[in-house]
């Protein structure tokens, strides 16, 4: 059952209209902010890249850089606000890929160690919101050598394999 069905399914045991109104609005809400956050599934944010000018410029230097010959991009812009003073840091970078399959840039991340670029998901503010929460339970199993990172709303842990 997925989400969308769970809400319905508690909609429908409300027990007045004005129940039943106010988880209509729930649900309405909680399917908007599902339809965004699986349309930014499809998006990577990319920081520290310095603004050149022209977008696709710079998408083609840090493909580059990653050591990737074609581009699987469908689109990329700059968003956020440019913050000026020392560093002089730029916009952040957002690439849309087709579909999550084509999204394997991520793999590359490690070719862009120590150049002061950083790949990854476009999260909403709700997501973001729920990381930060979750950072310390993250850390807690990080210090432990155990493996952990945030994807997709959730908190995963593993065990490190002895190598």
């Amino acid at each position: 059952m997925d989400e969308a069905e769970k809400w319905i399914e508690i909609a429908k045991k409300g027990k007045g209209k004005e129940t039943l109104a106010s988880t209509s609005n729930l649900i309405n809400m909680t399917l908007e902010e599902e339809q965004r956050r699986r349309s930014c599934a499809l998006h990577v944010r990319v920081i520290g890249l310095k603004d050149g000018g022209r977008v696709e410029e710079e998408v083609k230097g840090l493909m580059e850089l990653m050591g990737v010959d074609k581009p699987t991009h469908a689109k990329a812009w700059r968003v956020g606000k440019r913050s000026g003073g020392v560093g002089e840091t730029s916009k952040a970078l957002i690439l849309r890929f087709p579909t999550l399959e084509t999204k394997e840039l991520l793999k590359r991340r490690p070719t862009l160690r120590k150049t002061g670029i950083f790949l990854g998901d476009d999260l909403k503010l709700s997501q973001l919101a729920h990381m930060k929460e979750v950072m310390p339970e993250i850390r807690a199993a990080r210090d432990k050598g155990k493996i952990a990172f945030y994807g997709d709303g959730r908190v995963d842990i593993v065990e490190s394999s002895p190598t």
